[in-house]
């Protein structure tokens, strides 16, 4: 329990850790569908603390969910591209989605980079915490292939 009308400074971590099957149903040109399952381990760490210090709290919960992966893909050229894809996962206690949609470039065979939009939303439901976060990003990457 917090005091009323407290400054109250929050932390909230998450590891998240994901493997996954995906195939490509359709890759006709210019078009690529590709559907998927995997397993993600979560582990999340939030802790509350008044700015003194005088009350804290900390509420690790750390789970491994199966997940499903869809993409839809356009190829414009062979070196230009856009993406919609998500990933997500739904039990009575933990649920999570994440989905972006992006423009790729692949500059040369090994370098590529994405520009796009994001959104992640997690919600955990314990004996000992209720959360629910939910992040809009967008984004830029750089990748390499080998």
């Amino acid at each position: 329990t917090f005091p009323a009308n407290t400054p109250t400074n929050t932390a909230w971590r998450l590891y998240d850790l994901r493997g996954s099957y995906t195939y490509n149903f359709l890759s006709s040109d210019p078009w690529d569908l590709s559907l998927g399952a995997g397993v993600m381990w979560q582990d999340l760490d939030v802790t509350l603390a008044t700015v003194d210090r005088t009350v804290g709290a900390n509420v690790e919960d750390r789970v491994l969910l199966p997940f499903l992966h869809g993409s839809f893909a356009y190829h414009f050229t062979e070196k230009l591209s856009a993406t919609a894809q998500a990933n997500g996962t739904a039990f009575s206690d933990d649920w999570t989605l994440d989905a972006a949609i992006y423009l790729n470039y692949r500059i040369s065979h090994h370098w590529d980079f994405s520009a796009g939009y994001m959104i992640y939303a997690r919600e955990v439901e314990t004996s000992d915490i209720t959360n629910k976060v939910a992040y809009n990003v967008p984004y830029l990457t750089v990748a390499y292939r080998w």
